[in-house]
Formats: C-alpha cells, sequence, structure tokens
C-alpha cells in the first residue's frame, strides 16, 4: 500500500512540474510576442538633441524607449508626414501627405515639450518607401525635465 501511495505522489509531483514549466513556458513565449521585439527603431532629431527611439507597440500614440538611456518619449502631436513611394521597378514614384493629428493630453509633472523632425526609410520587395515628418513630444524618465 505505500508503495502505490508513493508512486502516486510522485506521479502528481511529476505533472505538477510539468504543468508548472508549461505554463511558465507559455507566459515567456507570450511576452515574447507583445513586448519581446521592437516594432519600429527611429532616430528623432529635436531641439535639445538627438534621440534613437525604439517603438514597442503599433499604435501611433505608444510611448517610445530611448535607446541609449531610460528615457521614455511621449509623443503628444504629430506633424505632416509625407510618404513617397519609389518603386523597385523605376516606375514614377507616388507622393502623399497625411495631416498632422494632436492629442489633448498634458505632460506629466510639468514635462516640458519639445519638437522633433524624423525620416524613416523601409525597403521591400516592391520598392522604397520613405516617411519624413514632425512631433511633439515629452520625455520621462531619469534626468528628463
Amino acid at each position: 500500500m505505500k508503495l502505490a501511495y508513493g508512486k502516486a505522489l510522485t506521479r502528481a509531483g511529476s505533472l505538477l512540474v510539468i504543468a508548472a514549466f508549461l505554463v511558465i513556458a507559455g507566459a515567456t513565449a507570450g511576452s515574447a510576442e507583445t513586448g519581446g521585439n521592437p516594432k519600429q527603431a527611429i532616430t528623432l532629431t529635436c531641439t535639445q538633441g538627438t534621440y534613437d527611439i525604439v517603438v514597442w507597440g503599433n499604435a501611433p500614440w505608444v510611448p517610445a524607449q530611448d535607446a541609449n538611456s531610460t528615457l521614455v518619449f511621449h509623443p503628444t502631436t504629430f506633424g505632416e508626414v509625407t510618404r513617397t513611394f519609389y518603386p523597385a521597378d523605376g516606375s514614377p514614384s507616388w507622393t502623399e501627405t497625411e495631416p498632422s493629428d494632436a492629442r489633448t493630453v498634458e505632460p506629466s509633472n510639468g514635462h516640458a515639450t519639445f519638437a522633433c523632425s524624423f525620416r524613416l526609410v523601409e525597403i521591400f520587395p516592391e520598392g522604397t518607401l520613405i516617411d519624413d515628418g514632425s512631433l511633439t513630444g515629452w520625455m520621462s524618465g531619469a534626468g528628463s525635465r
């Protein structure tokens, strides 16, 4: 009887360890999908310096982390963005301009806003897409004000 009881506990313990591993592995995989890889790296040229920011989401108002510090950039206004596509086959390029878009959220704790510009170049098999634009925002994190 003792032996059967011991085997049952060993089997239950093994199942518990396997279940815990699957939960941990699933949580790690899930976090890697949503926050493990940056969605976009962009250089911002701002009135107070240049920042290499990393955007971790795909929505326009997502804060972005400075790749070289603990600062986080919070956008408040997107200026006009001029988007030009140059087809790989040499056919004529096309350009469109997206209007500016402002957010009504004020910076927290009195952080000053500042203006930035960016140029984003993305290369696809079909051609090259270049976005030129401006935005305004504020920084949070150690050393911001």
